[in-house]
């Protein structure tokens, strides 16, 4: 599968790059690198199964930044765009910021579902 970063650039607020099939990078205003994609899972070991993952490249606490989101949700939508069937997100809790990332996802998925 090759998701688009012409498409996410489409409606970004950050110019997102395209670094391989699904990862792509992108940095916001305060400075904060960040990479977002996903990977194939080599766990669960069936059809279409993959990782989801969002790193701060950069390992500074970022500021608040609701393009952040933007640009997350962005990315999901153009993965379930080509109809990929199961996604797994395993949140990193090192940042303390677990529930409020997992709350925006599912607030996100609960959305695109109802549309």
């Amino acid at each position: 599968m090759r998701l688009s970063a012409e498409n996410i650039n489409k409606k970004s607020p950050y110019w997102v790059i395209q670094l391989d099939d699904m990862l792509f990078r992108f940095r916001t205003k305060n400075g904060i690198t960040y990479r977002v994609g996903f990977q194939e899972d080599k766990f669960l070991k069936v059809g279409n199964t993959y990782n989801f993952f969002i790193t701060n490249m950069d390992n500074q606490n970022a500021p608040r930044d609701l393009d952040v989101f933007k640009v997350v949700s962005l990315v999901l939508e153009e993965f379930f765009s080509q109809d990929a069937s199961v996604m797994l997100y395993i949140c990193d809790p090192s940042d303390h910021r677990e529930k409020a990332v997992l709350r925006h996802c599912f607030l996100l998925l609960l959305f695109r579902s109802l549309i």
